[in-house]
């Protein structure tokens, strides 16, 4: 009984050495920040928001800030599930136009 406990104790030990010999392969790299907190992204951001029209501006903030899914944000919206694909696309895309004329 002895001998066992002292092989196992041995085979712990030697799993802890090569792990951490090989723990910064593990590490996964830094990444950078995300810059979406500063408040400057969050204003322009925001204004960006406002140029939207109202049922894309709407289903884009359901879905995407208020994390809801598209039954959940069709369900508030009182719209159809299709509605808020095609609304959260279009707003999405002309966000993504608003957004690269802002940081021009």
């Amino acid at each position: 009984m002895r001998r066992a406990v002292v092989n196992q104790a041995r085979s712990v030990g030697r799993r802890r050495v090569v792990a951490m010999k090989h723990q910064h392969r593990l590490v996964a790299p830094t990444v950078e920040a995300d810059r979406t907190g500063f408040a400057d992204d969050r204003e322009m951001l925001a204004e960006a928001l406002a140029g939207l029209p109202l049922r894309q501006r709407e289903a884009v903030v359901l879905r995407y800030y208020a994390d809801l899914s598209q039954e959940q944000t069709a369900e508030v919206m009182e719209i159809s599930v299709g509605a808020v694909k095609s609304n959260c696309s279009r707003g999405v895309a002309a966000l993504a136009q608003l957004l690269r004329k802002a940081s021009q």
